[in-house]
């Protein structure tokens, strides 16, 4: 099924787009049916989820539609969270409603596990196994039981000591973003910056405030 889902994408995001897109006309749009009515006469969906519509705007934006207020917690989580830091980790964002209802933010491709250890270097069970070790390590309030890595410790160095582990580690600190999304492959995307492929976060949209208010059960 994620063969399946990923060629669907792949396919998507290769295609044509209509001209008569405006962003300037979209953001007059005072409801949400009337939103989603213009986008889906227009663009083409890439995903839909319980809070949110991503929707192909060209060659290298898409549009990220609030669904309700989570959708919208979500947005203004991504937007808040954005700085000049943290950008060569994280998908660009272009423009936002002053609400939150929408995002336009950079359109990546989606990003596998054999992609993500190709661009990085280490492997994205590791990478994750680490990432989920140090977040319940520095939120002891948290109850779980957190044992280290069963990875080899030159292996944890490695990743310890790289850029882009560094940087989503600090994210993850700096914005007490919930790990659960941090380690899902899903949440990552490849894009080009400075003529490389980059892997780059592209669903950050939920911290643990949001996690608690929203999911937690």
């Amino acid at each position: 099924m994620k063969i399946i889902l990923d060629s669907y994408i792949q396919e998507v995001l290769t295609e044509d787009y209509p001209s008569n897109w405006s962003i300037e006309e979209f953001a007059k749009l005072k409801s949400f049916a009337a939103r989603k009515q213009y986008c889906e006469s227009l663009l083409q969906k890439i995903s839909s989820g319980s809070s949110r519509i991503v929707y192909k705007i060209d060659e290298s934006k898409v549009l990220k539609l609030a669904k309700n207020t989570k959708g919208i917690s979500q947005n203004e989580m991504e937007v808040d969270s954005y700085d000049n830091y943290y950008s060569d980790i994280l998908a660009e964002i272009f423009n936002y409603d002053k609400d939150y209802l929408w995002v336009e933010m950079e359109l990546a491709t989606p990003c596998t596990k054999s992609i993500f250890k190709n661009i990085t270097g280490y492997s994205f069970e590791d990478f994750s196994a680490i990432l989920r070790y140090s977040y319940y390590e520095n939120n002891p309030r948290r109850n779980y039981s957190n044992r280290k890595p069963n990875i080899p410790e030159e292996t944890i160095d490695k990743i310890r000591d790289d850029e882009f582990y560094d940087k989503v580690n600090r994210f993850m600190t700096d914005y007490d973003m919930f790990v659960g999304d941090l380690i899902a492959i899903s949440s990552y995307g490849v894009v080009l910056k400075d003529g490389h492929r980059s892997v780059v976060l592209i669903d950050y949209g939920s911290n643990q405030n949001i996690y608690d208010t929203y999911y937690k059960r």
